[in-house]
């Protein structure tokens, strides 16, 4: 038992390498949010915590979803921990499925399985009454076509960071089929990152994203002394996007609507568009009037369940990159420090109701 013990605090301690509250908590969360056997990330540890309390935005997160364990990858490829984040890449890359989409649910177990049925246990009151209570989640029978985007990022990363050529020659025959599929398929609608039910619909956000797989794609070929097979495609893609997605010279939450929603702040940081272009500018300009609440952005407006009341974490973060691309360090400085206020444990969760100043939803 002292030897477990030890070898515990022993790694715990190898893993503080970054600087600063937030960071180093961030850090740790990633970390500790890893199933070791298959080092699949649990996007987060917790069950309907409320969104907004007493109401029914409720969700189930104790899964590995693609486009969260792509991004804690990315992250942790970022800062040199190259060998975790291959471990993420190597379970991703065994859920692959050439008889479908290359990844048939947006989420899977942490053993790699299908997920399970969502179901309401309408025995348990919830958070503070806020039911129901929710096991299991129904997004995964959703079709989300950003997933395998964000995952060949993060693939195109790790190689960045290694030069690991044998890796990309291993996984060349998953790459081709990923990018054949996108390269078929981009003209598809889905539920998108938001995950909205009993909606499809043509999103920039995804079509976006969609680009970005056929971009990495075809560096991945390169390296590998092939040919980039989806260059048409790819140049397809972004002309529709241009062509249907923007409107009065800003990008769009999908294609026909003139609403904006706070993923498109991805669209500089996956590089489908540069920081400074004049369409992505006015696109932020329109979701810093529309979306933003002090420092922080919401995700959208509105959605099939109504209106979304409380700003989201991870699109203010990204807002926050933007900035900082943008040389506006003050302004990005401010969104962390105003997060560092509230979070003594350098812990963020999924919202933020910024009357009460308490975090809501799934955490951290």
């Amino acid at each position: 038992m002292e030897e477990a013990f030890n070898a515990t605090v022993s790694f715990w301690k190898g893993k503080e390498k970054a600087e600063g509250k937030l960071a180093k908590g961030s850090y740790t969360v990633l970390y500790g949010v890893l199933y070791s056997p298959t080092s699949a990330p649990v996007a987060s540890p917790t069950t309907s915590l409320p969104e907004v309390v007493g109401e029914k935005r409720n969700w189930d997160y104790r899964f590995a979803w693609i486009r969260d364990s792509s991004i804690v990858a990315q992250d942790l490829i970022e800062v040199g921990e190259v060998v975790t984040g291959r471990r993420i890449l190597n379970f991703l890359l065994g859920l692959v499925n050439f008889a479908s989409k290359p990844f048939r649910h947006p989420l899977y177990t942490v053993d790699g399985e299908d997920p399970p049925p969502e179901v309401e246990l309408k025995w348990l009151p919830g958070y503070k009454g806020s039911a129901p209570v929710r096991v299991g989640n129904k997004a995964s029978e959703q079709l989300q076509l950003d997933v395998e985007g964000f995952f060949m990022s993060a693939l195109w990363k790790y190689y960045e960071k290694t030069g690991d050529l044998v890796f990309l020659k291993e996984v060349e025959e998953k790459v081709k089929y990923i990018a054949n599929w996108v390269s078929r398929n981009w003209g598809l609608t889905d539920a998108s990152i938001w995950e909205e039910r009993g909606v499809s619909r043509h999103y920039t956000h995804s079509k976006a994203m969609m680009w970005v797989a056929l971009k990495r794609a075809g560096e991945v070929m390169r390296e590998l002394g092939e040919e980039d097979y989806w260059k048409e495609s790819r140049e397809k893609l972004r002309e529709w996007i241009f062509n249907n997605c923007v409107h009065e010279g800003y990008l769009t939450r999908y294609a026909g609507s003139t609403d904006v929603d706070s993923a498109l702040l991805s669209l500089p940081l996956y590089g489908f568009l540069d920081v400074k272009d004049d369409v992505f500018l006015r696109t932020l300009r329109k979701i810093e009037e529309n979306l933003k609440v002090g420092p922080f952005v919401k995700r959208y407006a509105s959605d099939f369940m109504g209106e979304a009341k409380h700003p989201f974490l991870l699109t203010t973060l990204w807002l926050a990159g933007v900035y900082v691309r943008l040389g506006k360090k003050e302004e990005a400085m401010k969104v962390v420090e105003e997060l560092d206020k509230l979070s003594p444990l350098g812990l963020v969760g999924d919202h933020l109701d910024v009357e009460e100043g308490d975090f809501t939803g799934n955490f951290p």
